[in-house]
């Protein structure tokens, strides 16, 4: 019996995570056929192997195996673990992870003589996007009496942080995780999401950025019990000055890091121009609550870091920048500015998908069995 049949067995949920640092560096193919053949392998109908039922050629296992006693009128079989991937992109293979599950179900050997009719349901959800991460937040956050209402500010707010600092729904519950229960019903608020990104691992803030410098550094400033300067910050990140510089430099002029005290740094993880932050741009008295866009946000950070993009007046009219010049700039970090930005973050499309494989017994034979049951 392997592991995950013994904690199955016994009811423990089981989570296995694969991190992909370089998903573009994958034969496609091969790893979609792997990733479909070994969530589909963790499977059973009660206490059997679904593998063995449908997929698995004629052996000594296969003949030794003891008889299923399939109930047609409850012919589900169930998975044994769940399986999340995670890295840059990863999601951009959840079609054809689909694909290579759903062609599973082609492959069964139906055609053996101790073959049963049963079914599984696999689920495959596209986790980066806002409605799992809305989901996450709403599952942990009701546990911590904390839970905003749905479609209000505070939960959009918080899901749009936890989606733009951490790469995926299990992120969001392990830091959530982190926060004690409070005594009286109210919303999380930014000192809290403070608090649980503080508790993730380094390497687990900003995952979609090719460095892991900027994670480091934030982790580091949240983490600090005040204000932290460049000596200590350097000691905890463990990077060289001229990586320092740059990436604090960011950090700083996207308004995520605050110079304070003669060079000291805090952090904001919900800076100005997140929609649902009454504030205004600090030097200014400009209100820009809803009016801000990634193009207008990213051309005053480039131009504070010295970046020559062109005429900002047109982004008055709103007629976009050069994505190559902004691409070339600072790369993925469109991406994490799209999800503090985004006016309309609960817009997404169908994120769960339910891959059926196997078949439901046939209507004969479920007569039969029900006739039986009512003559015994």
């Amino acid at each position: 019996m392997s592991a995950t049949a013994l904690y199955d067995a016994i009811g423990v949920d089981i989570s296995i995570e694969i991190r992909i640092p370089d998903p573009n560096n994958l034969p496609n193919a091969d790893f979609c056929q792997f990733v479909s053949e070994v969530t589909t392998r963790q499977s059973s109908y009660g206490m059997h192997s679904l593998h063995r039922n449908f997929w698995e050629p004629d052996s000594q296992k296969r003949t030794a195996a003891m008889a299923r006693n399939v109930d047609p009128s409850d012919p589900n079989s169930h998975l044994r673990a769940s399986w999340v991937l995670s890295g840059p992109g990863i999601s951009d293979y959840a079609e054809q992870i689909r694909g290579a599950i759903a062609a599973r179900d082609e492959q069964r050997l139906d055609d053996r003589t101790d073959y049963d009719p049963v079914k599984l349901n696999v689920p495959v959800t596209d986790t980066s996007d806002y409605a799992a991460m809305c989901h996450a937040v709403e599952t942990v956050l009701t546990k911590k009496n904390l839970c905003p209402a749905h479609e209000t500010d505070a939960m959009r707010r918080t899901t749009r942080l936890f989606e733009a600092y951490t790469g995926s729904p299990v992120d969001v519950v392990d830091a959530l995780t982190a926060l004690t229960r409070s005594t009286h019903p109210g919303d999380v608020t930014i000192a809290d999401i403070e608090y649980a990104l503080s508790t993730l691992p380094a390497d687990r803030l900003f995952p979609d950025l090719y460095a892991p410098t900027p994670g480091k550094i934030l982790h580091a400033v949240l983490t600090a019990d005040g204000p932290i300067g460049r000596a200590d910050l350097l000691e905890r990140v463990g990077c060289s000055g001229e990586a320092y510089r740059k990436h604090i430099d960011r950090l700083e002029a996207l308004d995520i890091l605050t110079r304070v005290d003669g060079g000291k740094w805090t952090a904001t993880v919900a800076p100005w121009y997140v929609p649902e932050t009454d504030a205004t741009k600090p030097g200014t008295g400009r209100v820009t609550v809803g009016t801000t866009t990634v193009d207008g946000v990213l051309f005053d950070a480039l131009d504070e870091l010295g970046y020559n993009l062109g005429n900002s007046e047109l982004i008055e009219f709103e007629q976009p920048l050069d994505r190559g010049k902004l691409i070339a700039a600072v790369g993925p970090w469109i991406d994490i500015l799209a999800s503090l930005l985004k006016l309309n973050p609960g817009y997404v499309g169908q994120s769960f998908y339910d891959i059926t494989i196997g078949e439901t017994p046939d209507q004969a034979t479920l007569a039969e069995t029900t006739v039986g049951a009512v003559a015994d």
